[in-house]
């Protein structure tokens, strides 16, 4: 929260305590940032692989001996349960040896059907800048950086404000590796600083996660200055149960999809859309093991959902549930909170309308909303029935019936039998007002590179 203008404060969001007060950078600290990056970046761009290969091997093994540091970290500046914390950095490990395996084979020139020899090379194009969301403060920074970096371009890490701490624990993990010292820096900027960044002619492309207002407008500014960039947004995910689904199979991952970090996730199941002959049992047993989830401190071992990250996060998300009981959605099941700390009672909704807010706009939070269908088309209809095209799940036994429908969803990922998830080795975006862009796999490491067409003709 901000003090003044050059100072903010991070605060516990179990406690409500501060944590740390931090500064902005000054005009000078940007420029040194800046000017560091870019002048890395020149050596960087036509040296050898091997060399990024051994930071990166070298940063993996640091990241091993920092998971309970980072996992701690996390927990105490947004909130998330302690043993979330902890598979979230051993993801950002298992991204880190992914791409230690196949960067230099995305990165090998291909070959292109032609009359002479083509090839499709790949250069790095300069500084990457990541404006980078707090709910999943290392797993979001990495999955940018590291196939920006390995591309051969330098990186500077603009983090949400609220995890400051994290985003500078990431400096100091590339400064003890063996990553050259400005192959990332973080920038602890506001919006005007941020604006700044984009518009530097060393900045090239521009990578975001986030709000879709927010999003829009770092798309306004990167496109007034003609830069790419990749922006991952909002999502209303459906979670689609057909009528011969298993539910014994299902609500553990429904569970698990809505509540994991507290709802606070993009692709997170946030529209139970489930076949009228089962929606009675499939609601029942939701609400059995919603119960079940026990909130409170994020540190203590038998929490599941912890608060969320920010007052005026909690704000909202109340104010979406009251706006929705106004409208006549009907409350199922509301839990009890802590009495302090930025908690959102867990809470189902049945009956939900579809002009209600909690149906229209994104909840970021531990609400779960079911709607019943009778038939494929309504159902179709429902899921798309949303500005957002991040992710989806269909579950069913039928497989082949299930695929055929996920292709008519306005999704950038489908999954048939799985909860939605972004995977390194996949790539990952949306669609609609979900953004635009691929990140992660092969396909999003291309985001961060000139494809050159090159032509070897002989004379």
């Amino acid at each position: 929260m901000p003090v003044s203008v050059s100072t903010f404060h991070t605060i516990n969001p179990f406690s409500e305590e501060i944590i740390s007060e931090y500064r902005f950078e000054s005009k000078e600290s940007l420029e040194q940032k800046l000017t560091a990056g870019y002048q890395q970046y020149l050596k960087t761009k036509n040296s050898s692989i091997s060399v990024r290969l051994d930071g990166l091997s070298s940063l993996i093994s640091i990241l091993e001996n920092k998971k309970e540091s980072w996992s701690l970290l996390a927990t105490l500046e947004m909130g998330k349960p302690l043993e979330e914390a902890k598979h979230e950095v051993e993801k950002c490990i298992g991204l880190c040896r992914y791409f230690l395996e196949n960067a230099e084979n995305f990165l090998a020139p291909e070959p292109i059907p032609y009359s002479k020899k083509a090839l499709i090379t790949k250069a790095p194009v300069g500084i990457v800048l990541g404006v980078m969301p707090w709910n999943y403060p290392f797993w979001q920074a990495f999955r940018f950086a590291i196939p920006a970096i390995m591309a051969g371009n330098t990186v500077l890490l603009k983090h949400a404000p609220l995890v400051t701490g994290c985003a500078l624990a990431i400096q100091e993990a590339f400064l003890e590796s063996q990553f050259p010292e400005n192959a990332l820096q973080t920038v602890v900027a506001n919006i005007d600083q941020t604006h700044q960044c984009i518009r530097d002619e060393r900045v090239q492309r521009i990578s975001f996660t986030g709000s879709n207002e927010a999003g829009f407008k770092i798309a306004e500014a990167a496109g007034a200055v003609g830069k790419r960039c990749v922006l991952e947004l909002g999502g209303s995910d459906p979670f689609i149960v057909m009528a011969d689904a298993p539910l014994e199979k299902v609500i553990p991952q429904a569970i698990k999809s809505r509540f994991i970090n507290a709802g606070q996730s993009c692709i997170s199941a946030k529209r139970f859309i489930v076949h009228s002959s089962i929606s009675e049992e499939f609601t029942r047993k939701l609400i059995q093991e919603v119960q079940k989830l026990t909130v409170g401190n994020p540190l203590d071992s038998s929490t599941k959902v912890g608060p969320l990250a920010r007052k005026d996060l909690q704000i909202k998300v109340l104010s979406q549930i009251e706006s929705a009981k106004d409208s006549g959605s009907q409350i199922l099941f509301q839990s009890n909170t802590p009495s302090h700390g930025f908690f959102v009672p867990l809470t189902v909704f049945g009956n939900v309308h579809l002009n209600s807010s909690i149906w229209k706009e994104e909840v970021f939070g531990p609400v779960a909303l079911v709607k019943s269908f009778d038939n494929d088309e309504e159902m179709l209809n429902l899921a798309n029935d949303t500005v957002f095209g991040l992710g989806a799940s269909i579950w069913s036994e039928n497989l082949e019936n299930a695929f055929t429908l996920a292709q008519r969803i306005d999704a950038g990922n489908v999954y048939v039998n799985e909860m939605m998830k972004s995977d390194f080795s996949l790539p990952f975006g949306g669609t609609k007002q979900s953004g635009f862009g691929k990140e992660l796999s092969k396909t999003g490491m291309m985001e961060f590179v000139n494809l050159k067409t090159s032509i070897i003709s002989p004379l």
